[in-house]
């Protein structure tokens, strides 16, 4: 097996990265992941987002951005429907935030520790700095998400 190869045993993670970034580069950096076996949606707008969280898809990672530009509800606001819903939603297995707002990043990941604590169900949330993480090569970042899901 090369490094560039995925091992057959592992099952493939779905992802669902949610940014509105057209101009860093970001959701491109994503798409890489599907070369070491992830499948990648991706959501530019909250109202997206919420569409494909409610049609039922099962998303075992969910990536949020904070700041998804003007006239869309931020990263919280979505976490927070998301939750406040999640008869009607599908409420994420394991979150990362990958935004360059720290203060915006640490409110949704206080969302999900919340919830967590209300219903008894841990979702592990990793934020990172998107700069960080694009630094990484797609294995090396196939492997940092899969250890959130793990």
């Amino acid at each position: 097996m090369t490094d560039d190869s995925y091992p057959a045993t592992l099952a493939p993670m779905h992802i669902l990265v949610i940014d509105d970034d057209d101009t860093n580069d970001r959701i491109p950096w994503f798409l890489q992941l599907e070369s070491v076996g992830f499948l990648v949606s991706s959501a530019r707008t909250s109202v997206d987002a919420l569409d494909m969280l409610a049609a039922g898809t099962h998303f075992d990672l969910v990536c949020f951005d904070h700041d998804l530009g003007e006239g869309s509800k931020n990263g919280s606001q979505i976490a927070s429907e998301i939750l406040n819903h999640d008869d009607h939603y599908y409420v994420p297995r394991a979150v990362l935030v990958h935004s360059m707002n720290p203060e915006g990043a640490q409110n949704i990941a206080s969302k999900f520790h919340s919830y967590g604590r209300v219903t008894s169900t841990q979702i592990p949330v990793l934020v990172r700095d998107i700069g960080e993480l694009m630094l990484l090569d797609p294995n090396a970042a196939g492997a940092l998400l899969r250890s959130i899901h793990a």
